[in-house]
């Protein structure tokens, strides 16, 4: 073989040689670049997962904080109800300690009525046999009423400012109880 030859296939594989080296050079270093832009890649991730986990611990905290003062609420709301029964069943513990104690009242002040020499006598009374019921909201005041006269003042004969109740009795002075 000629020198020349030689020479060409020795420039051919040198060359061949550069090439493949420069081949697997680009490869590598795509390689490390591609390497390293993932490692940047999961850094970037691993980042934004931990402050999204900040918050969302910092949110459970506020969620947990709700919750408890929601559990508080409900125990003074649980508590406020419980005195509230209490006191009702104070209140219509009393009202019914109070019933006969107001019947024995009104029997007295019926009987006082009925032996009262000062009562009118022609059928009308000033009703007081009905105490312990407040039927008439507008005691001790005239509003329109009419004696039976037709003049302004109280329908029940009496103009001396006495209160006045409605009765709901029937009464041994006539056997009908008076309306208002």
């Amino acid at each position: 073989m000629e020198t020349g030859t030689i020479v060409w296939i020795v420039v051919a594989v040198l060359v061949l040689a550069l090439i493949i080296g420069l081949a697997l050079w680009w490869s590598r270093r795509s390689s490390e670049r591609r390497v390293e832009k993932q490692r940047h890649e999961a850094a970037e991730l691993r980042r934004r997962a931990e402050a999204d986990q900040v918050e969302l611990q910092q949110r459970q905290a506020e969620a947990e904080r709700l919750d408890a003062h929601a559990r508080m609420a409900q125990a003074e709301a649980d508590s406020r109800s419980a005195d509230a029964a209490r006191l009702q069943a104070q209140a219509r513990e009393r009202q019914e300690e109070l019933a006969t104690p107001r019947h024995d009242v009104e029997e007295r002040l019926r009987r006082a009525d009925e032996i009262d020499p000062d009562r009118p006598g022609d059928g009308r009374h000033d009703g007081r046999t009905d105490r312990g019921t407040d039927h008439d909201t507008d005691r001790g005041t005239d509003h329109d009423a009419r004696r039976d006269d037709g003049t302004p003042g109280s329908s029940d004969g009496y103009d001396d400012g006495r209160e006045r109740h409605v009765a709901h009795e029937t009464h041994d002075d006539g056997g009908r109880s008076p309306s208002r």
